[in-house]
């Protein structure tokens, strides 16, 4: 499993697509509780130009590791080249909390997505209180400060308070 791995993930880095789906489908078989397998699989499936077993693979490997920050990342971009931005938002939620370095990255992202829907951009953040204040300098900085002071105004005094 380890070797066709590491055969995939070469493949994919600028070789073969298709030896890459292959030797990624071998080591998911070979390996069906490893993530990170499962994850090389869906990124070899999508160069492959085959989105709906990509989604399929990325969905189970989110099963064996949901809360994983990178894997959530990876969810979060296939569903969203995808089409599917509502369901990509509470992925892009648990990427960012987990790793904060991502956060301007996938606001950028769900903005330029969402057409500037500012309901996106509230749903990702959920109720997080440092993801909501992140969203209102976002937004600050897109020049809609009447937005922004609205959007603050939503965000929970206690929550505020704590960050």
């Amino acid at each position: 499993a380890r070797v066709q791995y590491k055969l995939a993930e070469a493949e994919t880095n600028g070789g073969d697509v298709g030896r890459a789906l292959v030797a990624a489908t071998r080591a998911a078989s070979l390996t069906p509780w490893d993530y990170q397998t499962r994850r090389l699989l869906a990124f070899a499936q999508e160069l492959n130009g085959r989105q709906a077993e990509a989604e399929e693979s990325i969905r189970a490997s989110l099963n064996l590791a949901p809360y994983h920050g990178e894997l959530n990342w990876s969810v979060a971009n296939i569903l969203l080249r995808a089409g599917k931005l509502a369901e990509s938002l509470p992925h892009f939620r648990i990427a960012t909390l987990s790793n904060p370095d991502l956060l301007p990255q996938a606001m950028d992202l769900v903005w330029r997505a969402s057409n500037e829907d500012i309901e996106a951009m509230r749903t990702m953040a959920g109720d997080e209180p440092e993801l909501q204040l992140s969203v209102v300098r976002y937004l600050v900085e897109q020049n809609r400060v009447s937005e922004a002071v609205r959007f603050f105004n939503g965000i929970d005094q206690i929550g505020r308070a704590h960050v």
